[in-house]
């Protein structure tokens, strides 16, 4: 799901839908890009409390 929402996040003709359906061509030029770049790479799965599909009550919020 993590794809999705790199997807759902830097897809700038999408950005006005709320929750855009993945380009999968695009997806993978990312991930190829990503991967060709000079260095180690890294792929974070932690928390995902800022990214738009999480479904997070006003009450919970904390700035860390």
């Amino acid at each position: 799901h993590d794809v999705e929402r790199v997807a759902s996040r830097w897809s700038p003709q999408r950005a006005h839908e709320e929750f855009p359906p993945p380009d999968r061509r695009q997806t993978r030029m990312l991930w190829a890009l990503l991967g060709s770049l000079r260095g180690s790479v890294c792929v974070y799965q932690g928390e995902e409390l800022g990214l738009p599909q999480a479904q997070v009550p006003f009450a919970q919020l904390q700035d860390p």
